[in-house]
């Protein structure tokens, strides 16, 4: 046989368990919200204890997830202005060796790390429409790939940056849910509603599609 003996295709399978299953909820009394003049609005309310509370626990969540998770990684003195440049340029390589496509990677920075990214001359800025391209929150290109500043409480203690490819992890929101309620039985006003569903994953057979690196001593 010119091809060899055929055989059934295997598989490689892993069990992912969603774990994260979280809600709150809060009303607004009829005659409370009267008594302080309409001050406070349920989809406001809500809206904004989404995007301060909820995504950056959902944000700390996946970092977490993705730092633990990194199949590549070093650990070594703090980045500096002269250092940061060499050490995303390793990392990098570090993957290409793995063969990880150099497509759909990006470069997560803790903000203490971005000031030697700004202050160094490999940082390549983007005009605000490859930024809309590439990205929320992305400010630029380095080694070829965004760069996205990400607060310093948002990783592991002394995680200095992780690059990540794209398609080495699973981050499912199977649930949603954010609505506001007039007047349901029992209640007289507002009441508001909020249920996300989610969990974040590296896949076994993409590990090295991450990268962290650690400050000396932390971690």
């Amino acid at each position: 046989n010119r091809f060899g003996t055929p055989a059934e295709l295997g598989d490689t399978k892993q069990t992912l368990t969603m774990t994260k299953d979280r809600s709150f909820t809060f009303i607004i009394d009829a005659g409370n919200a009267s008594d302080q003049q309409y001050i406070k609005k349920a989809n406001d309310i809500i809206t904004t204890n989404w995007d301060e509370k909820v995504a950056p626990e959902i944000d700390t969540y996946r970092l977490n997830k993705w730092a633990n998770g990194a199949g590549l990684g070093a650990v070594g003195a703090a980045p500096t202005v002269s250092t940061i440049h060499t050490l995303i340029a390793t990392a990098s390589a570090a993957m290409s060796n793995k063969l990880v496509p150099k497509k759909n990677r990006v470069l997560l920075v803790s903000e203490t790390t971005y000031i030697s990214c700004k202050l160094g001359d490999k940082l390549l800025a983007v005009d605000e429409m490859a930024k809309k391209s590439l990205g929320s929150g992305v400010v630029g290109m380095l080694d070829g790939m965004p760069v996205v500043p990400i607060p310093d409480s948002y990783f592991p203690d002394g995680v200095c940056f992780i690059i990540k490819y794209k398609d080495a992890t699973a981050d499912p929101m199977k649930l949603k849910t954010l609505r506001v309620h007039k007047n349901p039985a029992g209640v007289d006003g507002d009441l508001g509603e909020c249920r996300f569903y989610h969990d974040s994953f590296v896949l076994g057979t993409k590990v090295n599609g991450i990268y962290t690196y650690v400050a000396t001593g932390k971690g």
